[in-house]
């Protein structure tokens, strides 16, 4: 069995990465498992880190020997796609010393749910710098705004809250309409959604008041919305 040790940078202050704790990790499974350590290696973890050299290495070198390698601390890895992919595609026995369910079996899965996971988190950042650019606060040279540019995106951020809070207002105000028809208060109206886990505008549980009630019946008018 080969080691996989993941170290961190000198001077890094607060880190996961302990030796010692690595170790005492690895010295537990290597005696459940009654295994035997044919070589120890170490790899200098730095920030966004893609390549992995060491770990090519010791991939290589276990494939040869058909030996398994042992990831000391896969820890946050364990969602890193280009990790699972090199795992995926090593014919190696994979397993962890701080996560026994880990093994290379289970690894296409976890490369299936994180590769999805990276796609999802950057289309929300896409969606959302495209929503800055159509407000106008969204200026990829850096420069500043011009005044007019800033003024524009100003009024289109007010409008478009404008606009949520009208479709709120339209889908909740034939409900507390009938609810105060019934005799309920505003403060017995938010109490009750406030129990029943009803987000606010702004998307918040458990925070509507009296005046949250209020101000949502007041825009239904403005509105001319009936009960």
């Amino acid at each position: 069995m080969i080691v996989y040790y993941r170290v961190a940078e000198p001077g890094r202050r607060r880190s996961r990465l302990y030796l010692d704790g690595q170790q005492r990790d690895v010295e537990a499974w290597v005696n459940r498992e009654n295994a035997g350590i044919l070589d120890e290696v170490f790899e200098l973890e730095r920030p966004r880190m893609r390549d992995r050299p060491v770990l090519e290495a010791a991939l290589a070198r276990a494939r040869d020997s058909q030996a398994c390698l042992l990831v000391a601390m896969v820890g946050d890895l364990v969602t890193g796609v280009e990790f699972l992919r090199r795992l995926a595609h090593s014919g190696v026995e994979i397993r962890a010393a701080d996560l026994p369910a880990f093994n290379d079996k289970l690894v296409p899965e976890l490369l299936e749910v994180a590769d999805y996971r990276r796609r999802q988190v950057g289309r929300k950042i896409r969606w959302g710098l495209d929503l800055a650019r159509r407000q106008g606060r969204f200026c990829p040279s850096g420069a500043r705004l011009s005044e007019q540019a800033a003024a524009r995106g100003r009024q289109c951020g007010a409008s478009e809250r404008r606009s949520a809070a009208d479709r709120f207002a339209r889908s909740h105000y034939h409900r507390v309409a009938a609810l105060m028809r019934a005799g309920s208060s505003m403060n017995g109206v938010a109490r009750l959604f406030n129990e029943e886990g009803v987000p606010t505008a702004t998307g918040r549980i458990g925070c509507w008041t009296c005046s949250t009630v209020r101000n949502l019946v007041r825009r239904a008018e403005k509105l001319g919305l009936e009960g």
